[in-house]
């Protein structure tokens, strides 16, 4: 599990295939927080992308520095779910700035003015804010 977030959103890929064998999650049975959808399914991952004030997300402040908690759950089957955690913080500077900012090689920054598909989009994008933090690699 991958997360990158902001003082407002959070940003968080799963493997799709994430137990190292050929079990590949559904996506109709991964949620993250309250019941919230994936909202980018891309090559290798899905990617959940949320304000960090919906889906049941935690956010905090401890001294200066911004937490944000939430869970991925997977329906295995009727009665049995795993649960992944999903831990973010962003450390505050003296004097807060909006400049991007990146984790494990990717960097996020605002998209805004547009829309932005990788592989295939699943119809949650109605829940969408019209500027949301885009991934972008590094290399």
């Amino acid at each position: 599990v991958i997360s990158v977030c902001s003082d407002d959103w959070l940003v968080v890929r799963i493997e799709r295939r994430p137990f190292g064998n050929d079990t590949e999650l559904r996506v109709d049975d991964i949620y993250l927080g309250n019941n919230c959808s994936v909202t980018r399914v891309l090559s290798l991952n899905y990617e959940f992308s949320y304000p960090a004030v919906s889906c049941g997300i935690n956010k905090f402040v401890f001294q200066g520095n911004v937490f944000i908690l939430s869970e991925i759950r997977y329906r295995l089957v009727q009665e049995l779910t795993r649960r992944f955690q999903v831990i973010c913080s962003v450390k505050r500077p003296k004097s807060f700035s909006t400049e991007p900012f990146g984790l494990n090689r990717y960097s996020v920054s605002a998209f805004c003015g547009g829309t932005q598909i990788i592989g295939q989009e699943p119809s949650v994008s109605s829940q969408r804010k019209a500027c949301e933090p885009s991934f972008s690699s590094s290399h």
